[in-house]
């Protein structure tokens, strides 16, 4: 059996270890030297990102011909796709990086070529005066598709396109700092070679035109579209030796919460190297420290963004979680399909460790979105400024694991829908969980006018956003698609004597398209609703509402307060919760009372309080400096 190598210890100072590849064939790891440099004086050299895949380590290579180290088989695979047959290769941290997607599949041709079809169509948009965004409200039509010469929904293509981007590499935590550290990135997957450049202009191409809201019964499967988008996620490495690397740091955690990572304190520690605010800092919050719990590394992280940030807009992050002291486990599972081994993880609670104090406040990093947050899910301005310019009222705790904060209770929740989620949202007779809402709760906003309830409960659905986080209120386009939504669900003929939504007028037919409104284009007939005795002029788009609903609805829950308010608030919020506002959020928050403090159970939107209605007794200084909550 082959002694395994030890390594030895690095000097003292900055040294790195550069792996040395030797040349070899193609059918085993070979051999590697080892060697010990200086980081001031490091040679041209590559690294290699790739991730673990099987965790088994059922390989092995020589070091130094002193022993062996044991490798995964994905390691061992990258490894025989880099070394060169005649020369020694130089791998570790390094300006180039080597991206390792494993090996060509039978329709990888197909993808790459998609890819560098939209690439040329963002190159195309860039000459011609820069990217051009569809209209907010709608998503791409067939007519699109057919004039940028990508193939249509239903075409088999689109799944190779998928199958590409659904890589593991794609999904890491450590990858974003790989990539965007460098000044060079290129993609090997089987023979092919393609530039990450390439890869992530292509992918933040496909992110401007709305993909991701396609109705779920268009041929691409809308809820898997938006992995095309992770490289737009991760971003691009360094153009030039001048550009900076570095964003803020509730950006970089925000746009890549989904990713996955071994050790969920690495949701924090593997974006710190990145952070705007760790540059030149001594703050020892921004400084990789593994001695910290997981609920410490949350903790500290989300209170230097509240006391930096002088926001609490961290607080939009925190999820419904049945415990917070319950780990997450993945389970993976492997089906074999036509294309190969696929494999899919699922998110499990494992049971909660009696022994940990995760403070209810703090967002579980390690636990993907379960709803999508109201506030800073895009580079998009946040139009929700619910306690207005009122500065944080931060107040100095004792307890780190408790935090102070002024502010004000709005209401008390009176009755709140079952859980919402998007299988019971839709046309189908099963999906009634929007009438139920409003039968069982319309009547009881009293604070509403009347024969404006209707609307405003249309409003609340979509928690007042139309796609890319946009403003609904007012806007013509959304108000079109409400209507259209309305016609064609039977549920909602008979009420439409209660809507003041306006009829706009039929959208010119110039350049600009309104709502992806193709029959108007084509002079088509207004269209018949199967089943329903009524012909429905469909000048706007239900799907494109119906996908806002799905989105902001989805594991959240409708609700009426005390005072007769309605609004969307969080999974596991209880009648009796307050709603309040929290000074320097930008939203209303949904507390609990409990053993003599505050417990954090979400953020909310309530409609009409959402740009600091309810505060504006303070600012004219009628009231108060307001309440002290201390939240656990």
């Amino acid at each position: 059996m082959t002694e395994l190598y030890q390594y030895r210890p690095l000097p003292d100072g900055k040294y790195i270890r550069l792996l040395h590849l030797e040349p070899g064939t193609k059918k085993d790891a070979g051999r590697c030297q080892l060697t010990t440099v200086k980081l001031d004086d490091t040679p041209p050299f590559e690294a290699l990102s790739y991730h673990w895949g099987s965790t088994q380590l059922s390989h092995s290579i020589s070091v130094n011909g002193e022993g062996a180290l044991n490798l995964t088989s994905n390691l061992v695979s990258a490894l025989i796709r880099v070394r060169h047959e005649t020369e020694v290769r130089v791998l570790c941290r390094a300006s180039q990086v080597l991206i390792y997607l494993g090996a060509a599949t039978d329709d990888l041709a197909v993808a790459v070529a998609l890819i560098m079809k939209m690439f040329n169509l963002a190159l195309e948009e860039n000459r011609k005066g820069g990217t051009e965004r569809l209209v907010e409200s709608r998503y791409p039509s067939a007519k699109d598709n057919e004039e940028w010469g990508l193939p249509p929904f239903d075409s088999p293509d689109w799944e190779c396109l998928l199958r590409f981007f659904a890589h593991e590499w794609f999904e890491r935590v450590w990858i974003v700092q790989e990539v965007r550290v460098s000044s060079s990135a290129l993609a090997l997957i089987g023979d092919y070679e393609i530039s990450w450049l390439i890869i992530y202009i292509a992918s933040s191409w496909f992110a401007t035109k709305n993909y991701k809201y396609l109705p779920s019964g268009t041929g691409i499967y809308a809820g898997h579209i938006g992995i095309v988008g992770w490289p737009n996620r991760i971003g691009c490495h360094r153009l030039n030796a001048s550009s900076s690397f570095r964003v803020p740091l509730n950006q970089i955690i925000r746009k890549m919460r989904p990713s996955k990572a071994t050790d969920p304190r690495d949701k924090i520690f593997g974006f710190l190297g990145l952070a705007a605010e760790a540059e030149g800092s001594e703050d020892p919050r921004l400084r990789p420290d593994y001695s910290k719990s997981l609920e410490q590394t949350y903790r500290d992280a989300s209170r230097f963004l509240i006391e930096t940030e002088r926001s609490l807009q961290i607080l939009s992050a925190v999820c419904w979680v049945p415990d917070p002291r319950s780990p997450i486990v993945w389970t993976k599972t492997s089906i074999e399909t036509e294309y190969g081994t696929e494999t899919t993880s699922k998110l499990e609670w494992g049971p909660p460790d009696e022994s940990v104090i995760f403070p209810s406040w703090v967002p579980r990093w390690d636990c993907p979105n379960i709803a999508y947050p109201l506030v800073g899910r895009s580079d998009h301005e946040n139009f929700f400024h619910a306690s207005g310019d009122i500065p944080l009222g931060l107040i100095v705790s004792g307890d780190e694991n408790t935090l102070i904060v002024r502010g004000m209770e709005i209401d008390i929740v009176l009755q709140q829908s079952d859980v919402l989620a998007s299988e019971l949202i839709g046309y189908e007779l099963h999906q009634t969980a929007l009438d139920r809402a409003w039968l069982e709760m319309g009547s009881k906003a009293a604070i509403y006018p009347e024969n404006n309830r209707l609307d405003i409960f249309h409003l609340t659905l979509t928690a007042g956003l139309m796609l890319n986080q946009k403003e609904a209120e007012g806007d013509a386009g959304y108000q079109e698609n409400v209507s259209a939504f309305r016609k064609k669900m039977p549920k909602y003929i008979e009420e439409e004597g209660q809507s003041h939504i306006e009829e706009a007028e039929p959208p010119e037919l110039s350049g600009n398209r309104l709502e992806g409104n193709d029959s108007y284009e084509r002079g088509e007939a207004p269209t018949q609703i199967p089943g329903v005795d009524i012909t429905i002029d469909m000048r706007g788009d239900p799907d494109v509402y119906l996908r806002l609903v799905e989105e902001n609805c989805d594991h959240r829950r409708y609700f009426v307060t005390e005072k007769g308010y309605m609004g969307l608030g969080p999974q596991g919020m209880l009648p009796g919760d307050i709603v309040c506002v929290l000074f320097g959020g930008d939203t209303p928050y949904v507390l609990r009372e409990k053993q003599g403090c505050w417990q954090f159970v979400g953020e909310c939107y309530v409609h009409g309080i959402m740009k600091e209605e309810a505060v504006r007794n303070l600012k004219d200084g009628v009231d108060d400096e307001g309440v002290v909550f201390e939240i656990r």
